[in-house]
């Protein structure tokens, strides 16, 4: 059934893709972790190789929040993309399911396998499709949570500008 080769090459794109995606996140999540973990590490004396002002040092770990909400809403992205291919995939299978039904006659399909296909490529569709929306709602969190965070660093740079530990220079 044409309507069978549709769905497992949606299956396998599906997989392929997630495969490729949460390799490629992980390696991002960790190179920023790095990152700032290399900031606040130790020399081989025991002292602080990087940053050691304090104020310095809670701006960083405000900017390590906002880039990690950064990479939080391109993983989102990634799988709303990911989830629309498979519901297109599912999708254009439950319809050619429905094709493969009337042309029964033809032999080149059983119709129990047309039906089945149908039916599971229906439920897969409506799961992509409530997937793609927790990634779409993901993506909107994450936009929220960086303006909540550049919010903090602006105050924060605000609050601590007329002190000692701020950015004063007197």
């Amino acid at each position: 059934c044409t309507s069978s080769t549709i769905a497992t090459g949606a299956a396998v794109v599906g997989v392929g893709y997630d495969y490729m995606v949460v390799k490629k996140a992980k390696e991002e999540f960790e190179d920023l972790s790095n990152t700032y973990q290399e900031q606040f590490s130790k020399d081989d004396d025991g002292e602080s190789s990087a940053v050691v002002n304090p104020f310095d040092a809670q701006v960083a770990s405000f900017e390590f929040l906002k880039e990690q909400q950064e990479k939080v809403k391109q993983l989102a992205k990634k799988r709303k993309t990911q989830y629309t291919i498979m519901l297109l995939g599912y999708g254009a299978a439950a319809v050619m399911s429905v094709v493969d039904i009337a042309n029964i006659a033809d032999g080149k399909c059983a119709k129990g396998e047309a039906i089945t296909t149908g039916i599971v490529s229906v439920l897969a569709a409506g799961y992509s499709f409530k997937l793609r929306k927790g990634a779409v709602d993901a993506i909107e969190d994450a936009g929220d949570n960086i303006k909540v965070i550049e919010g903090l660093i602006a105050k924060f740079e605000e609050t601590m500008a007329g002190t000692c530990i701020g950015k004063r220079e007197d």
